[in-house]
This record gives structure tokens, C-alpha cells and sequence, in this order.
């Protein structure tokens, strides 16, 4: 460590003592992360179209309209075991911007539960619900869920 003059203080000592943090409050500069890698922004909800359970085995998708007009689909991709006769349970939930598939974004499941909350509240009347509710229980379980009819 170098020697600082005296009365001089680092960057981030400057700036948690303006947000009013005390040395003896240095256990919330641990928390504190000043280099995090900058997170994609999520795309806000302007439509929603449907919350379904895909053909490719049974990953849940939840289809919406963004505020810039793209197709996004919120997924919780399904894992099967290696001969792909066995559902596991769900992989950790993406957001791909369609119909450019590459472009997928990994969320945090809480993140994935507040998308999918945006997509149930903006859901037309005329949309089946039935996979709204298990698409939440496999979310809140963090993927370590299988449906009903698969499950025992």
C-alpha cells in the first residue's frame, strides 16, 4: 500500500463518506462492488402475447413485444438427461430477442419472475393462462420443478 499525504483519501473512501458511511461501517463496503461489468439492459414490456410451453421437450417461454417494437421471449429452458427420454428441470432463464436467436441474455430469477409478472398483468383476455401459474412455480423453485403431469 502506498503512503498517502495526510487529509488525501481514495476515490471510493470520498464517495462512501458522501453517501454518509463511517469507518466502523465496513462491512457495507464489502458489499459494494465499484467494477461491475455493466448489465444488459432488460427490455421493458410494452405487449404481451403469450406464455406457453415450447415443442422442443418443454422449455416455458413467456412472448412479448418490447417498447422498441422487437419480439422478445423470456425462456426457461428445459433440462433432459443425456438420452433426452428424462426431464431434470429447467436451465437458468434467458431473454432472446427474436427472430435474432443469438442474441440471448441470461437473467437472474427474480428478474425472470418480474418479466413475467409484466407479461401475466398485459396478457389479453382472449390468451390461455394455463401456463402462467407453472411457469412461476418452476421460477420461484429456481428451475428444480417439473410439471405436474411429469412430476412423482
Amino acid at each position: 500500500m502506498k503512503d498517502r499525504p495526510p487529509g488525501s483519501q481514495p476515490a471510493q473512501e470520498l464517495l462512501l463518506a458522501k453517501l454518509g458511511f463511517r469507518e466502523k461501517e465496513s462491512h457495507l463496503r464489502a458489499k459494494m462492488s465499484f467494477h461491475r461489468p455493466p448489465n444488459p439492459m432488460l427490455p421493458s414490456v410494452a405487449l404481451a402475447i403469450a406464455v406457453e410451453m415450447l415443442r422442443d421437450g418443454g422449455s416455458l417461454c413467456a412472448s412479448f413485444q418490447g417498447a422498441n417494437g422487437s419480439t422478445y421471449w423470456l425462456v426457461v429452458p428445459v433440462r433432459m438427461s443425456a438420452d433426452f427420454q428424462t426431464q431434470l428441470g429447467y436451465g437458468h432463464p434467458v431473454v432472446v430477442e427474436r427472430p435474432f436467436a443469438p442474441a440471448e441474455v441470461s437473467v437472474l430469477w427474480p428478474h425472470a419472475e418480474t418479466l413475467l409478472r409484466q407479461v401475466e398483468r398485459l396478457l389479453p383476455p382472449s390468451a390461455s393462462r394455463g401456463w402462467v401459474e407453472p411457469m412461476y412455480e418452476c421460477i420461484r423453485a429456481g428451475g428444480n420443478w417439473l410439471p405436474p403431469e411429469i412430476d412423482g
